[in-house]
């Protein structure tokens, strides 16, 4: 959903002036085709503010700009990975036996470096690191923070 407001204000042998502001607001989206939990960004909205001011004759303008205005974090994609402890195994099962071709996936697990034991100890697997338990990634992609800037045109 979006919204904006604009207004011009006749500045007489000065110009005039332009603001505009604008809401932008997403609902929680799916980053993949799967919609599962664990792909979905949270809802999330934008504010956005701009001034225009043009001289008389019209032969110069100045446009300054903030995008997100109050500096709110907005998702462009959200994912969760598995990182497994065992590299080496044939095969992965959720809540199976343990044998030599599988390794055992709790069904509740806990997200990497929350722990020592799913810390990447960096010596361990010829130099790639390893893990004592298997944990979950997340990796999540976001838009831009707050910047804006200012724009000068010459017309002649």
């Amino acid at each position: 959903m979006s919204l904006n407001a604009l207004y011009t204000f006749d500045l007489g042998d000065n110009g005039s002036l332009t603001t505009s502001m604008s809401y932008n607001w997403q609902d929680g989206t799916y980053s993949s085709i799967f919609n599962r939990d664990v792909n979905k960004t949270p809802e999330w909205d934008l504010v956005n503010a701009r001034a225009i001011w043009n001289s008389a004759d019209g032969h110069f303008t100045v446009i300054g700009f903030i995008t997100n205005l109050f500096d709110d974090v907005q998702y462009d994609s959200s994912n969760q990975g598995l990182r497994r402890a065992d590299a080496t195994a044939a095969s992965t099962t959720v809540g199976g036996a343990m044998t030599s071709t599988a390794r055992v996936i709790p069904q509740t697990m806990a997200f990497c470096g929350s722990s020592a034991a799913t810390t990447i100890n960096q010596n361990g697997n010829s130099g790639y690191g390893s893990l004592a338990e298997s944990c979950m990634t997340t990796s999540d992609v976001f838009r831009m923070p707050r910047w804006g800037g200012v724009e000068l045109q010459i017309k002649f």
